[in-house]
């Protein structure tokens, strides 16, 4: 799901195993129970063929949609893939900068107590009132979420190096030198304007100090058209922490503790 384009083509997949299924008709199952191969043994009056071949319709379908149209050619590198639809660019010009990059993403970091600060400054509210459901569930990892002032810079939350940045720049991946890979992503769905009203000014491998501006977003734009500008910074390896969120903090900057981490022993 956060790659956006993928789940659509895994979704048309499972369009096709139905219509697959729904034009030979009479397949169904004696009881609510799993998906997938699990329902086989579940499936009535011995139609379990039929329900196969529209399993396999859906995965065939799934993969031929996904392949062609769900993956931008930078993921089909797996050094270059990232979460949340973001990529780290091929570089086929600038060797350097390409071997900076497999450098930082194969580096081993020790893990230390460490703290998070706020992305951005502004007003920070309960994640479970996120618009965005996947968020508001911290399924991606413990998170905070800040409502940015509009003049507010973008900042690295944590001492680190950056690991990646959306092609859209509404998401930076950073592994701080604590361990913690944390992300921080700007606004919800802002993945759709492409880029439009924003300046990162950090790249993949790039140093980062707690602080650091990293780029500038213009928030009333975004705003005005129509997307939510709540950020938030979430720890994606949550569970090699524990985690004290400083939830009783509301007005936020640059220097504000968001999160305490320490490393699971």
């Amino acid at each position: 799901m956060p790659l956006g384009k993928p789940f659509i083509t895994a979704c048309i997949g499972g369009g096709i195993g139905g219509a697959v299924i729904g034009g030979l008709g009479n397949i169904g199952a004696i009881a609510i129970g799993p998906s997938g191969v699990a329902l086989i043994p579940l499936i009535n009056n011995g139609h379990w063929l039929g329900y196969v071949a529209g399993l396999l319709s859906a995965y065939v379908g799934g993969f031929v949609a996904t392949f062609f149209f769900g993956v931008p050619k930078e993921a089909m590198n797996p050094d270059a893939a990232t979460d949340d639809g973001a990529t780290v660019p091929e570089t086929s010009s600038d060797t350097n900068e390409t071997e900076t990059t497999e450098a930082v993403e194969k580096q081993v970091v020790t893990k230390a107590a460490d703290t998070v600060t706020a992305p951005v400054d502004g007003q920070q509210i309960p994640v479970n009132e996120v618009s965005d459901p996947i968020m508001a569930q911290e399924t991606m990892g413990k998170s905070i979420a800040i409502k940015p002032n509009n003049d507010s810079p973008v900042f690295s939350p944590v001492n680190g190096k950056v690991m990646f940045v959306a092609d859209t720049s509404h998401a930076i991946g950073y592994t701080s030198d604590a361990g913690e890979e944390v992300l921080v992503h700007i606004g919800i769905d802002t993945v759709n304007l492409k880029g439009k009203y924003f300046d990162l000014t950090v790249k993949p491998g790039d140093v980062v100090t707690r602080g650091q501006i990293v780029g500038k977003v213009d928030w009333t734009a975004v705003a005005k058209a129509g997307y939510d500008t709540v950020t938030l910074a979430i720890i994606t390896n949550s569970q090699e922490f524990t985690i004290d969120k400083h939830s009783d903090e509301t007005s936020v900057e640059k220097a504000t503790v968001v999160m305490n981490t320490n490393p699971v022993s």
